[in-house]
């Protein structure tokens, strides 16, 4: 698969993901959780995304602060409103492991940061990063 092509298919997924958080989030007892858990995908595929088209390999990690880190070593910083996206790494790690996670998320404000990192991203992929979005 091409580069291009798989961060696409990144792009797809995040979608996915946030869609489901977004429908799951209108539902009172749909757990804090599996929206985190939804919104931090969302997340982080676009991350990934965005390290595809930069033809950059990314370890299988879900740790969205280092996703961020890689993305800065390679010229490509994500913008400031994302400076808070790893609010969102325990519910990646604890929702796979079968752990608890806190209550309280802030539903709002976790489809906030996942809509951003995807449209972000998908400026950099659909646009080019050395388009208007880029850089």
């Amino acid at each position: 698969m091409k580069q291009h092509d798989l961060a696409l298919e990144l792009l797809r997924f995040a979608q996915d993901d946030l869609s489901a958080a977004t429908l799951l989030s209108a539902y009172a007892e749909a757990s804090d959780a599996i929206i985190g858990f939804h919104c931090q995908q969302a997340a982080e595929k676009a991350l990934k995304g965005v390290l595809a088209e930069l033809d950059v390999d990314f370890p299988r990690t879900h740790n969205l602060l280092h996703l961020m880190k890689l993305l800065a070593e390679n010229d490509r910083t994500v913008p400031s409103e994302l400076d808070d996206l790893r609010l969102l790494n325990p519910y990646a790690v604890a929702r796979r492991c079968g752990e608890e996670v806190e209550p309280g998320l802030d539903r709002h404000a976790a489809l906030a940061r996942a809509t951003t990192a995807i449209g972000w991203a998908k400026g950099q992929i659909v646009e080019g990063v050395n388009g208007p979005s880029g850089g």
